[in-house]
C-alpha cells in the first residue's frame, strides 16, 4: 500500500482500530526521513576560524611598519652622492649619482642653493624626503656624478592657515601625514588625498597624485591648489641672485603647468591649497562595508 494511499483510508475513528500494525510499520518505511537541518560550517571550520582570528590578532601586537630609509647617501658630509628611491632600485637597475647634496630650511635658503648652482650651470633637481616614484624624476641630468640634489625634506613647515576662506599654505617638502595633521589640528581636512601617508605635498603633485572621486573637483589634489611659489634659475642675476622666486596665483594661466610638473618648472617651494571643515566618518551596522561621511 503507497503511503498517500494509507493516508487517505484514515477517514474515521473506527477505522484505526481496524489497521494491521504491520501496515503501520510499512507506512512508516515508506514515509521520508525527517532530517536535522545541516549547520552552514562544521565545528571543525568554526574552530579552525577562531584560531586563524587569534593568530591575526596576536601578530597585530607584535607587527608594526616603519617608513622608508633615506634616499640620499654620501661618501662625505653632503658630497659625493648616491641617490635612490623608496623602493632602493630604479627600472633600470642604474646608480644616480650626484656631486652633493643641500637641504634648504627656509625659502630664502632654497634661492641661494639655486643661484649658486646656476651661476656655475650645474644640473640639479629636488629629491623629497622618501622619492616615492618609480622612475628617476630625482636625478640631475648632465654628466654623471656632476649635479646637485636638492632635498625638500627640512621644507615641511605650516606657513598660515585660514580657517575662514579655507585655505592652507605650507611648504612644498611636507608630508602628506603632516599636512593632514595640521589641518586637522584646525578643525580643517583635505577634499582629496592619495593613500601612502609618507609622500610629500610638492611631490604628489608634481606626479598628478590623486584620491579616488570624481565629486566636485575631482579626486587629483592639484584641482585643489589656489596658489604656488616656485623658485627657478636666472640667466641674467636678479636683486643680485642668479635665481628668482615666482609667485602663481589660481588666476595666472602658468600654475596649471606648475601644478604637475614632474620637476622641470623649478623648485616648488610654497602650495596654497583649498581645504574644507574636518569630516566625521561613522559606520551603520545596516549597511555593512559602508561608511558614511
Amino acid at each position: 500500500m503507497h503511503l498517500d494511499q494509507f493516508t487517505c483510508s484514515l477517514r474515521t475513528q473506527a477505522d484505526l482500530t481496524n489497521i494491521n500494525p504491520a501496515t503501520i510499520k510499512t507506512a512508516q518505511f515508506l514515509a521520508p526521513a525527517q532530517t536535522e537541518p545541516k549547520p552552514i560550517m562544521g565545528q571543525h571550520s568554526q574552530i579552525f576560524l577562531l584560531a586563524l582570528s587569534l593568530a591575526t590578532f596576536s601578530l597585530s601586537l607584535i607587527t608594526y611598519a616603519s617608513p622608508p630609509g633615506p634616499v640620499v647617501h654620501c661618501r662625505t658630509g653632503t658630497a659625493d652622492c648616491r641617490v635612490t628611491n623608496a623602493y632602493a632600485t630604479f627600472p633600470d637597475r642604474s646608480a644616480c649619482k650626484a656631486a652633493a647634496v643641500a637641504y634648504p630650511c627656509t625659502e630664502h635658503e632654497l634661492l641661494l642653493t639655486v643661484s649658486a648652482a646656476a651661476c656655475k650651470g650645474q644640473h640639479m633637481k629636488v629629491v623629497t624626503a622618501y622619492a616615492h616614484s618609480i622612475p628617476k624624476l630625482s636625478c640631475p641630468g648632465g654628466p654623471s656624478g656632476a649635479g646637485l640634489l636638492i632635498s625638500s625634506e627640512r621644507l615641511n613647515k605650516v606657513v598660515s592657515v585660514d580657517a575662514a576662506r579655507s585655505r592652507m599654505t605650507v611648504e612644498a617638502g611636507i608630508k602628506l601625514r603632516e599636512l593632514l595633521d595640521a589641518a586637522a589640528a584646525h578643525g580643517l581636512a583635505l577634499p582629496h588625498s592619495p593613500y601612502w601617508l609618507g609622500i610629500t605635498l610638492g611631490g604628489l603633485l608634481g606626479t598628478g597624485a590623486h584620491g579616488s572621486s570624481f565629486v566636485g573637483l575631482g579626486s587629483a589634489v592639484h584641482e585643489y591648489v589656489v596658489g604656488m611659489r616656485l623658485v627657478v634659475p636666472a640667466r641674467t642675476p636678479v636683486n643680485g641672485y642668479y635665481a628668482q622666486i615666482v609667485d602663481l596665483k589660481r588666476s595666472d594661466p602658468d600654475i596649471l603647468a606648475a601644478k604637475v610638473h614632474l620637476g622641470v618648472l623649478g623648485v616648488v617651494s610654497q602650495v596654497c591649497k583649498s581645504v574644507h571643515s574636518s569630516l566625521k566618518v561613522f559606520w551603520l551596522p545596516i549597511f555593512p562595508g559602508i561608511i558614511f561621511a
